[in-house]
C-alpha cells in the first residue's frame, strides 16, 4: 500500500487528485488518501473521493496518520504540515509538480525536504538547479526523476474525432499571494483585442473559456472577469463557451448567461482546439504535450526570467506580455517541437500510466 497526503481547503485540489485516479496514474487498490479536515470547506472531500472508490481517511491531529513503514507517500501539494510527514524516515517522500510550470510555486525552497521530486523534463531539473532547490549532485542521485506527461494533465481538447473545433483560452487563478498573480484576467482590452484577432485568423468563431478551478478564491473580481469576457466576446460577434464545472457559479449568472447566449458546458469531448492561450502555468506544458499550437499570456518579467534560463528563442515570438499595452498584442499561436522535447520528457510515452508508477516504486525502493 501506497499513501497520498494532502492538506488543503481547495475543492478543486480534491478534484485534481481525483483526476490521477480516474487517469489510472493511481490504482485506487494500491492507494490510500489521507487528508487534513477544516471546520469549514472539507466536509464533502470524503463524499468526493468515495464516489471514486479511492480508500480515505480525513484526520485533524497528525497523530491519526499511519502509514507503514517502508511504504512511499506522494505529496501533490505543498503544506506545513507536509513536514510532519516528511519527518517519518521510515517512508519514502515523493513530491507530485501537479502540474509542471515557471510559477515562483515550483520552485519554493520547502521542495527540498522531500526525498524524490517527479518532473516532466529536463526544463523541470533546470529549473530546480538553477534556483538552488537541489544541486548537480543530487540530480546524479535521482532525486529529481522526469516522468514525461505522467503528472501534467489535460486540456481535454485534443480529441481526435471532434465534431467541434475551436479556439482555447485558460486563464489561470489570481495566486494565494500578489506576487504569485500570473492571470491575464484582468486585462479584459488585451484579451478581447487577442481573441478576436485569433477568430480571424483561424476563421473559427468558437471560444472556450476554461478558467483555473481557484478562479476568485482570493479576489472574487476574478470570477466576474470571466463573465465579462464571454460577455464582449459575444458583442464581437464571436461565440464563446464557459467550461467551469468546479467554479461556484451563482444561479442569477448562470441566468444572466442564459439570456446573453453564453453557454456553460460540461464536457469538452465534442471539442479540439486548434490553438490555444494560456498564462504562465500548468497549462502551458499541457498544449505542448497535446500538441496545440498556442500563445503565452505573461508579464515583462516573464521575458527577462526566459531569457537568463536561455530559453526565450524557444519560444518563436508566441509571447503577448499583458503589462505592455504599447506593444502589439496579438502574435500567432506556434508549437515549438524544441521547447516540447526540453519541457516533457519521451522516456516514458509508449508506458501506460499504471505501469509508470510501478516503475518509480522499483526505482526508489
Amino acid at each position: 500500500m501506497h499513501y497520498i497526503y494532502i492538506d488543503t481547503k481547495i475543492t478543486g485540489a480534491i478534484q485534481q487528485l481525483i483526476g490521477y485516479f480516474v487517469s489510472d496514474i493511481f490504482d485506487y487498490r494500491d492507494f490510500f488518501v489521507y487528508f487534513k479536515t477544516y471546520k469549514k470547506n472539507t466536509a464533502h472531500f470524503s463524499k468526493l473521493l468515495a464516489a471514486y472508490h479511492i480508500q480515505h481517511k480525513g484526520f485533524k491531529k497528525i497523530s491519526e496518520v499511519k502509514m507503514d513503514d517502508g511504504s512511499i507517500v506522494f505529496y501533490p501539494f505543498n503544506a506545513q504540515s507536509n513536514c510532519r510527514i516528511v519527518s517519518n524516515r521510515r517512508l519514502a517522500h515523493i513530491f507530485v509538480t501537479h502540474g509542471e510550470s515557471n510559477k515562483v510555486s515550483s520552485v519554493k525552497p520547502i521542495i527540498r525536504i522531500y526525498d524524490y521530486v517527479i518532473t516532466a523534463g529536463q526544463a523541470g531539473i533546470d529549473r530546480l538547479v538553477r534556483h538552488g532547490i537541489f544541486t548537480p549532485y543530487d540530480v546524479e542521485h535521482n532525486r529529481i526523476i522526469p516522468m514525461g506527461d505522467t503528472f501534467i494533465g489535460q486540456t481535454g481538447l485534443s480529441s481526435s474525432t471532434p465534431q467541434q473545433h475551436t479556439i482555447f483560452y485558460a486563464p489561470t487563478w489570481e495566486g494565494g499571494i500578489p506576487s504569485e498573480n500570473y492571470s491575464s484576467l484582468a486585462h479584459q482590452g488585451l484579451l478581447i483585442d487577442v481573441l478576436v484577432q485569433a477568430a480571424k485568423h483561424y476563421d473559427l468563431p468558437y471560444i472556450i473559456i476554461k478558467p483555473h478551478p481557484n478562479t476568485g478564491h482570493r479576489l472574487k473580481a476574478y470570477k466576474e472577469y470571466v463573465i465579462r469576457l464571454a460577455a464582449a466576446l459575444k458583442v464581437q460577434g464571436l461565440i464563446p463557451a464557459i467550461y467551469a464545472p468546479h467554479l461556484d457559479i451563482s444561479f442569477f449568472t448562470r441566468i444572466r448567461l442564459k439570456r446573453q447566449g453564453i453557454n456553460l458546458i460540461k464536457n469538452l469531448s465534442v471539442y479540439h482546439a486548434v490553438a490555444g492561450f494560456c498564462d504562465v502555468s500548468a497549462i502551458e506544458t499541457q498544449l505542448l504535450n497535446e500538441k496545440i499550437p498556442y500563445g503565452l499570456l505573461c508579464k515583462q518579467e516573464h521575458f527577462s526570467y526566459l531569457q537568463s534560463a536561455g530559453i526565450l528563442k524557444l519560444y518563436h515570438e508566441n509571447l503577448i506580455c499583458f503589462d505592455q499595452p504599447a506593444q502589439s498584442n496579438y502574435s500567432a499561436p506556434y508549437l515549438s517541437p524544441e521547447l516540447r522535447a526540453y519541457m516533457i520528457d519521451n522516456t516514458f510515452e509508449q508506458i501506460p500510466f499504471y505501469s509508470r508508477i510501478k516503475k518509480l516504486a522499483e526505482l526508489i525502493q
